[in-house]
């Protein structure tokens, strides 16, 4: 509530920067956590880890994890390029 209350007391200016500044934060924090399940993924499959019952690969777990960090940085990058325009309309 507080934070919030302090948000809106700044100018257009001043949201417009704030508003961006954690937009491109959170781009690299999901950027940093795609890499991450990239890499992990990675040495999962050179390992040759499978799941221990049905023995079925597991490295594929961390790539959609991965795409799924991807997507949401591309989302952010719209928003980021489109302000104050919807990603999709109803």
């Amino acid at each position: 509530m507080a934070i919030e209350y302090f948000f809106h007391q700044l100018g257009r200016r001043g949201r417009v920067a704030v508003d961006a500044l954690m937009r491109l934060l959170g781009m690299a924090l999901f950027g940093l956590l795609a890499w991450g399940c990239l890499a992990y993924g990675n040495s999962l499959r050179a390992a040759g880890e499978v799941s221990m019952t049905l023995q079925l690969p597991v490295f594929w777990v961390p790539y959609v994890l991965a795409g799924s960090c991807g997507l949401v940085v591309l989302i952010k990058l719209y928003h980021l390029t489109h302000p104050g325009q919807a990603l999709l309309s109803p």
